[in-house]
């Protein structure tokens, strides 16, 4: 009896023992996709407050999803683009969301951000004009006066953009004012068009004063669009995190894609300013920039063309915002993390769009 006794006692240490071995190292299954053991907490800085355009990222955290990939994210809202790659550049965060200025730009000045992942290829800038203008072109910006952000690329390259239309730059008035101000200005009738970001700006203008948009890339100003930047060496340090990190956002970006209102939802959460309906029509109108028309059939939405980026350096450079040879335009992204991302876990469904 008593050795009995002993054998139960010593089979009940053992199984205490292995559980709580199991508890203090975490000795779970890695799941399919390759999350780990432990997430990893990632610091994502938007550009500013989130947009439509940001959707799958709050619906992606919202649904698990990068969770499920080991990427215990956090989304830090902007004040700007340049804010943004200051912020990654000093370790304030993991990655950001930005603009290409804002990465020609600080190369310019010593700066070595690396995009490592498009969201939209190419570049959603235009002007937004307003229907009485009658004006459905950029030759008919005669005569006409436009609102800008004071400072901005934008503004810097209209007149790149009137020379190739054939307008003389003193025949378009531009009046400069504060970001924050351009909307009310424009709405409320200051000038005839306004230079801005179509998928953002084309939803919230709404019915309050009917226009057109000019997209820049339909008049040959063309340059990529919103891009994810790191600092180089955590990109090679932590190369599996970034790698990660792409995996779970082709997949959040596929589901919403798939319920695209729920996806806006997320969003209209986190900014109570716009409606539902509004982020939606935000995130449907960003699909025409996701792939630049010259991108090879069947390459993933996530990859930045090498001429697009060539052609980017071409505009500054006509625009006076860089010197003339003073960039190599493939020393400012790489596609190594997104190749990776792909063709481990290449996106799946019927509503999946990570493919151009």
């Amino acid at each position: 009896m008593t050795h009995l006794s002993g054998r139960k006692s010593i089979r009940t240490t053992e199984v205490i023992c292995l559980l709580l071995t199991f508890i203090l190292t975490g000795c779970t299954q890695n799941n399919d996709h390759g999350g780990g053991d432990k997430e990893r907490k990632f610091r994502l800085m938007l550009i500013s407050s989130p947009t439509g355009l940001d959707a799958p990222l709050f619906y992606g955290k919202s649904r698990g999803v990068f969770a499920k990939y080991g990427i215990d994210l956090t989304i830090q809202f902007g004040n700007g683009s340049q804010r943004t790659y200051d912020a990654v550049a000093s370790g304030r965060a993991d990655a950001g969301v930005t603009v290409f200025s804002a990465i020609a730009l600080s190369a310019g000045k010593g700066g070595d951000l690396v995009s490592f992942g498009s969201l939209q290829q190419v570049d959603s800038a235009g002007i937004l004009m307003s229907k009485s203008s009658h004006v459905t072109s950029t030759a008919g910006l005669r005569g006409k006066t436009l609102l800008a952000s004071s400072g901005s690329a934008l503004r810097r390259v209209l007149p790149v953009l009137l020379s190739q239309a054939g307008v003389p730059e003193d025949r378009v008035s531009v009046k400069d004012v504060v970001p924050g101000a351009l909307y009310a200005a424009y709405v409320a009738g200051q000038a005839d068009g306004m230079i801005t970001v179509l998928p953002n700006s084309v939803p919230v203008v709404g019915d309050k004063r009917p226009s057109v948009a000019l997209p820049f890339i339909e008049n040959g100003i063309v340059q990529p669009g919103l891009s994810l930047v790191a600092q180089p060496e955590d990109l090679r340090s932590e190369r599996d995190t970034y790698v990660r990190f792409m995996r779970a956002l082709i997949e959040a970006d596929s589901l919403a894609q798939a319920d695209i209102r729920e996806a806006a939802g997320s969003v209209s959460e986190e900014a109570p300013q716009l409606t539902k309906d509004v982020t939606a029509d935000q995130f449907r109108a960003a699909q025409e920039f996701r792939c630049w028309a010259d991108s090879p059939n069947g390459s993933s939405s996530f990859l930045q063309p090498a001429a697009l980026w060539k052609s980017g350096i071409s505009l500054f450079e006509k625009s006076g915002m860089i010197e003339s040879g003073a960039l190599n335009s493939e020393a400012l992204y790489t596609n190594g993390i997104v190749r990776t991302a792909v063709s481990s876990d290449p996106p799946r469904g019927p509503h999946a769009r990570e493919r151009c």
